[in-house]
């Protein structure tokens, strides 16, 4: 299974934990659609992210994706960029 790059939902839910379904209901109640500033998923598919490096998304269950959306920031530098957080260090302890 871990070889699989598609799977059916039932898997793909498989794969996530408890928490991560209990902090999607938690999001829902104060957001739309339970996300922000991602693409829609479909009710059945939770995702929950965690952190972020390089072209890669990990969310809470631990699982990792490639992330091909991106956002602005994202696209550009990549997720968790050494070089903006040492930009952002120097701009805050001005």
């Amino acid at each position: 299974m871990e070889d699989q790059v598609f799977f059916a939902e039932d898997e793909y839910n498989l794969r996530k934990s408890s928490k991560e379904k209990e902090l999607h209901k938690l999001a829902k109640k104060y957001l739309p659609g339970g996300v922000i500033g991602m693409s829609y998923l479909p009710e059945q598919m939770i995702l929950i992210p965690d952190s972020g490096n390089g072209s890669k998304i990990y969310d809470v269950s631990g699982n990792e994706y490639i992330d091909y959306h991106c956002g602005s920031g994202p696209i550009i530098l990549g997720h968790n960029s050494p070089a903006l957080k040492e930009a952002v260090k120097k701009q805050i302890e001005k």
